[in-house]
């Protein structure tokens, strides 16, 4: 079996960069220094699933919420996953949340802001899915998001057919605060 590339993947990862950035600047500005870092890596699978390590990212604490999509309700009542949205966020590093429109939370409350990140990474995928659409792409549909402190055990759906995916690195104060991670798989473009 050949290993195909899906040639969409750095567009995805752009398209979602942008996302992020309008989510940010509609809510009065972008907190990081300059845009994010673009890293295409192995995807780490275990079992048809996904890794989702946000510690391993900063080597600190952190927290870690995943949204996936699906083309279809059948898909996603079948665990048929054509893609993910992996959000890490280090400990300390609350007030990113804030930044984006999640306000009215106590931000030493571990719970509350393990929840707030899922709505975080929620949002992302949304914001996400817009600009799919917006490029011609077929329009998914995105799943409530799952959200743990540092992992989340046994790993996230993901498009098996992948082999890759994106992480984008966002750095405040030229210290990597934030990574979203995308696979997605290969699409039929509409236009």
């Amino acid at each position: 079996m050949s290993i195909q590339v899906n040639t969409q993947l750095e567009e995805a990862a752009n398209l979602l960069k942008g996302s992020i950035r309008k989510i940010f600047e509609k809510e009065g500005l972008f907190p990081f220094d300059g845009d994010p870092k673009l890293e295409k890596r192995d995807i780490i699978e275990y079992e048809r699933r996904m890794r989702a390590s946000s510690v391993d990212k900063f080597n600190a604490p952190a927290y870690t919420a995943a949204a996936n999509f699906y083309r279809t309700a059948g898909d996603r009542q079948g665990r048929n996953a054509a893609g993910v949205v992996i959000l890490s966020l280090k400990e300390g590093s609350e007030p990113v949340i804030k930044r984006a429109g999640i306000r009215n939370f106590d931000e030493d409350d571990y719970e509350v802001v393990s929840e707030k990140c899922g709505e975080l990474c929620e949002k992302f995928a949304k914001e996400f899915l817009n600009a799919l659409a917006a490029a011609g792409f077929p329009q998914l549909i995105v799943s409530e998001a799952v959200h743990h402190r540092n992992n989340i055990p046994g790993g996230v759906e993901f498009s098996y057919d992948q082999y890759e995916e994106y992480q984008l690195v966002f750095h405040l104060k030229a210290l990597p605060v934030m990574v979203v991670d995308i696979s997605l798989a290969q699409l039929p473009k509409q236009r």
